[in-house]
């Protein structure tokens, strides 16, 4: 008897409340490899040279004797695989339910596979042939055909049986993206942004750790940016070069991202004021008033130390006193760069510098 080891919860769409009398545990096969993973070292002790790049890579997964499926390419069930990528996948699995002859399975099918593939790999898309299965479906007690089920975190979350509109895929597709967490990296990239406006390096540290650890997240070049930046703060230079050349070699097309643009600035700037006292600059500044390239200096500085605010603010400072100041207008512009256009600080820098140059 096929037994599926699996756990429902109380989150299902209304009148679909599937029972599962046998637990979905042998489904694997005994030539099956066990699930493995390559998780990251962690990064919260403080070291002369920050150290996990060289152990990053991607998730390892194994199903049954064949290498894994791309994250956009559906994977087709059976009992020799359905522990693997269904109850062991770290991120959320859309089980459809179908058969080769049912018109509305290969119409749910194809709708399916569109919104999916859209996700990027944040939900995967399991397609199971009850035809060719006939102990899975037993097991899920199948009824009609299409139902699709869907898991998250070894558990059975929600589900429906029949045809939906795209819409009312698309927004259960979202929920269960929204259960797997893949819309949290936004929202924990901003605390640990303004962890480091406060000078809380271990504390954004412990945040990107977290996102590092979570691959489902998909926001690995995102941390990473991130703990270059803490190293930068942290005085910790071949460290930042370290994960800064990581991530061109590996994430080349997320080099314009804000958040990777935040640390590449980071690290340039640095560069340009390695070994430059805050403190010695404001003396020489008072002593020379209309330097204005020691304010710039100062201004770099700033920004280097992850305090864009207070290097816009010497830059206008300068663009007061010179609005042709090329220098200054070049880093305003890496500055908003590292930000996005649509960053409520950029727009209301924009209208200030608007202010400044045209009034």
């Amino acid at each position: 008897m096929l037994r599926l080891r699996v756990t429902a919860t109380n989150s299902l769409s209304k009148g679909f409340q599937p029972t599962f009398r046998r637990t979905l545990s042998n489904v694997v096969s005994s030539q099956s490899r066990p699930l493995m993973a390559v998780s990251h070292p962690s990064i919260l002790p403080r070291t002369p040279l920050f150290q996990p790049l060289k152990s990053i890579r991607p998730l390892c997964r194994s199903y049954s004797e064949e290498a894994a499926p791309a994250p956009f390419e559906p994977i087709e069930l059976n009992s020799a695989n359905f522990q693997q990528a269904v109850v062991k996948s770290s991120v959320p699995v859309i089980v459809n339910c179908y058969t080769d002859w049912a018109e509305p399975c290969k119409a749910l099918t194809a709708q399916l596979s569109s919104i999916i593939q859209n996700t990027k790999g944040a939900v995967r898309l399991a397609n199971l042939n009850v035809d060719k299965n006939q102990e899975i479906s037993q097991a899920l007690q199948l009824s009609e055909v299409p139902t699709v089920f869907a898991f998250w975190d070894g558990k059975f979350v929600d589900g429906f049986k029949g045809e939906k509109t795209d819409d009312e895929i698309q927004e259960f597709v979202n929920d269960l993206m929204r259960k797997g967490g893949s819309h949290d990296v936004d929202a924990m990239m901003d605390e640990a942004d303004q962890k480091l406006r406060e000078g809380d390096t271990q504390g954004a540290q412990a945040i990107y750790q977290s996102i590092l650890d979570k691959p489902q997240l998909k926001g690995e070049v995102f941390a990473l940016a991130g703990v270059a930046r803490a190293a930068v703060m942290e005085n910790r230079m071949d460290a930042a070069v370290e994960i800064i050349n990581h991530i061109k070699q590996h994430f080349p097309k997320d080099l314009n991202h804000p958040q990777v643009k935040k640390a590449l600035v980071a690290v340039e700037m640095t560069e340009k004021t390695e070994g430059v006292n805050i403190s010695e600059l404001e003396k020489q500044i008072e002593q020379n008033p209309e330097d204005l390239n020691l304010r710039l200096q100062l201004a770099t500085t700033h920004v280097a130390l992850g305090n864009q605010p207070a290097g816009i603010e010497i830059c206008f400072q300068i663009l007061k006193k010179d609005k042709l100041h090329e220098p200054t207008r070049e880093l305003i512009t890496k500055i908003f760069d590292s930000y996005g256009p649509k960053d409520p600080f950029v727009k209301t820098a924009r209208r200030r510098l608007s202010n400044i140059l045209f009034v």
